[in-house]
């Protein structure tokens, strides 16, 4: 199937927006996800500030069995999972128990917020250091202000945030889907009329000029490209007719008429006027041995080496004309 120009224009530019649209989309979806991490986090943030708070004070308190007060920390919200793991200063080879992100937090005191699985569903996990306060080294006076007593991790769920993700992205998606389709008709539609129509008619126009006819009109209010395109081929058919007007004075003989060629590379008005020019100085020719013979001046001949082709063959058989004419007379008069 041969596409038409302006449905070609409109599919790449249709293109070209649902590229961008389809990027945009992309971003968007990205820039929602990380605004649910991020508010994922702040809620586990707060969970565990509560937590963290609660544990410190029963430990104040002389708690020592904290595992209670975990697991009923534990039944809030999305929780999954509450630990608490001392180190080495609270139980000897206490670090020996600590998966990977704990020992890791543990040595370098810095909290880490880790993405993972954890009992087949998708969790936040939030590892804090437990620091040694003035009140703690009471109880652990081997530890000094500052140094880990324990790590606390905390494991929330993400089930519900990546459910609200997935069905942001689903109606960001078919919105993207719905707004590129409808952008693609929208374009068709505009290209096909501001563009494809004119083409169209341009392309009857210039059928018809190439078959002689020049009754076509083209009218157009534009003032983009498309109607410079228009308006040129008016100014092609208004030469044209211009010349054929111009053809038809000559046809019926009148050799007044004035030939103004379009240009200096106006071709066929350039032979235009070199054929009135030959047809003047061929009437005037005509006229000259016409003149002759009625004054009796019968040696008049024209000179046929300042025309060309059928003109020199017109003055040549002319001036024939006269020698058949006169050489009998001449004979006679002897």
């Amino acid at each position: 199937m041969q596409l038409s120009l302006s449905r070609k224009i409109g599919l790449v530019a249709a293109a070209v927006l649902g590229v961008s649209l389809t990027l945009m989309v992309v971003v968007l979806m990205a820039s929602e996800r990380q605004r649910e991490l991020d508010q994922a986090r702040a809620q586990v943030g707060e969970l565990d500030a509560a937590t963290t708070a609660a544990l410190k004070f029963a430990m104040a308190q002389g708690t020592e069995n904290v595992a209670p007060l975990l697991k009923q920390m534990g039944q809030i919200g999305d929780t999954r999972e509450l630990r608490l793991m001392p180190t080495a200063l609270v139980r000897k080879g206490g670090e020996g128990k600590m998966d990977p992100v704990e020992q890791e937090v543990a040595r370098t005191r810095q909290r880490q917020t880790v993405i993972e699985e954890f009992g087949g569903e998708p969790v936040i996990r939030l590892v804090d250091p437990v620091l040694a306060e003035p009140a703690c080294l009471e109880c652990h006076d081997s530890a000094r202000a500052g140094e880990v007593l324990a790590v606390f991790s905390l494991r929330a769920s993400m089930a519900e945030a990546n459910a609200a993700i997935a069905q942001q992205q689903w109606h960001a998606g078919l919105l993207a889907l719905v707004t590129i389709v409808l952008a693609v008709v929208v374009l068709l539609v505009v290209v096909e009329r501001k563009v494809g129509r004119v083409l169209q008619r341009c392309v009857e126009l210039a059928r018809q000029l190439a078959a002689g006819d020049l009754r076509g009109r083209l009218e157009l209010q534009t003032h983009d490209e498309t109607g410079q395109l228009a308006r040129s081929f008016m100014d092609l058919r208004a030469s044209l007719e211009n010349k054929a007007q111009v053809a038809e004075q000559i046809a019926q003989g009148n050799l007044a008429v004035v030939v103004r060629p379009a240009s200096a590379e106006d071709t066929l008005g350039q032979a235009m006027e070199k054929m009135v020019d030959s047809l003047k100085r061929m009437q005037a020719q005509v006229e000259v041995l016409s003149q002759a013979a009625v004054e009796g001046k019968l040696s008049t001949r024209g000179d046929a080496s300042k025309y060309q082709g059928a003109y020199r063959d017109i003055v040549q058989g002319v001036n024939e004309t006269l020698d058949s004419v006169i050489g009998p007379l001449n004979v006679a008069a002897d």
